[in-house]
C-alpha cells in the first residue's frame, strides 16, 4: 500500500491525505476579503448586464422575425395559384396559336386563288 502511496505522490496526487492541507476552505467566507468581494459583485453585475442586452436582442429578433414571416405569407398568398394561371395563359395561348394559323391560312389562300368580288 505504501507502495502506491509513494508513486501516487510522485505524480503529483494526494489519495490519502489526511485533510490538513484544506485550511482555506474550511474557513469559509469568513476568509473573504472585501476585494474579492467588490470583484464578485463587479462580474456579477457585469453578466446581468450582458442576459439583459442578449434579452433585449433576442426581442427585437422575434420582432422582426415576426415582420418577416408576414411578408413571406405575402409573398405566398400573390404567388401560390401561379401554376394555375400558367396553365391558363398556355392554354389561352395554344388558342391564340390556332386562331392566328387561320388568319394565316386565310391571307394564304387569297394569295393563292385572289379575291372574288360578288354582286
Amino acid at each position: 500500500m505504501q507502495n502506491w502511496k509513494d508513486t501516487a505522490e510522485k505524480q503529483g496526487f494526494e489519495l490519502f491525505n489526511d485533510g490538513t492541507g484544506r485550511e482555506a476552505s474550511e474557513k469559509g467566507f469568513s476568509a473573504v476579503t472585501q476585494d474579492s468581494v467588490d470583484y464578485l459583485t463587479g462580474l456579477w453585475t457585469v453578466s446581468v448586464e450582458h442576459t439583459r442586452n442578449i434579452n433585449e436582442g433576442v426581442q427585437i429578433l422575434k420582432n422582426n422575425s415576426a415582420g418577416i414571416l408576414k411578408h413571406l405569407a405575402g409573398i405566398e398568398n400573390n404567388t401560390g395559384n401561379t401554376n394555375v394561371r400558367l396553365q391558363t395563359i398556355e392554354n389561352n395561348m395554344s388558342d391564340v396559336k390556332n386562331e392566328v394559323s387561320a388568319v394565316r391560312n386565310g391571307i394564304d389562300e387569297i394569295n393563292l386563288h385572289g379575291i372574288t368580288l360578288k354582286k
